[in-house]
């Protein structure tokens, strides 16, 4: 099932991984906007043109005709090796991409290391911005293992 599809609720009273999404999708849609107009508003685009030219006057061509918010930002993403925060200082047109997102800093949970934890056995970091976790059991906050998929969210709770 799609991260975007499920919903639970964490047992310390956090947001649900559908209010991610949802937040997610909101400020994709929002960020995507604030391009449009700004190529509408410097003449690069008229109003009605569809995202993929615009797309295409903001550097990123190639996009299907009928391309949506997600695809752009996506595409967007795919140059900044999924790092949204660099790829929001670099692309924003006005707001950066937290700032469109209500429910950012509560679901913006890290793990620190440093002289306490220099390294977590069973964490292994695969790049910039993901990682490999090899566990031996699963349990997940709700207490459904068996058969249950946990979330990326579910796991920062």
């Amino acid at each position: 099932m799609p991260p975007e599809k499920r919903t639970r609720t964490s047992p310390s009273g956090r947001k649900s991984s559908k209010t991610f999404w949802t937040d997610y999708k909101s400020a994709v849609d929002a960020f995507v906007k604030e391009i449009v107009d700004l190529c509408v508003s410097n003449g690069s685009n008229k109003e009605g043109d569809s995202i993929a030219a615009c797309a295409a006057n903001y550097g990123y061509e190639g996009l299907k005709d009928d391309a949506t918010a997600m695809d752009f930002f996506n595409a967007m993403l795919a140059k900044y090796d999924g790092s949204v925060s660099k790829m929001s200082a670099a692309e924003s047109a006005g707001t950066q991409f937290a700032d469109l997102m209500p429910s950012y800093k509560e679901f913006a949970v890290g793990v620190e290391t440093g002289e306490s934890a220099p390294n977590i056995s069973g964490i292994q970091k695969t790049g910039e911005n993901t990682l490999r976790v090899i566990a031996t059991k699963v349990r997940c906050a709700d207490g459904l293992s068996a058969g249950y998929q946990c979330s990326t969210a579910s796991l920062l709770w």
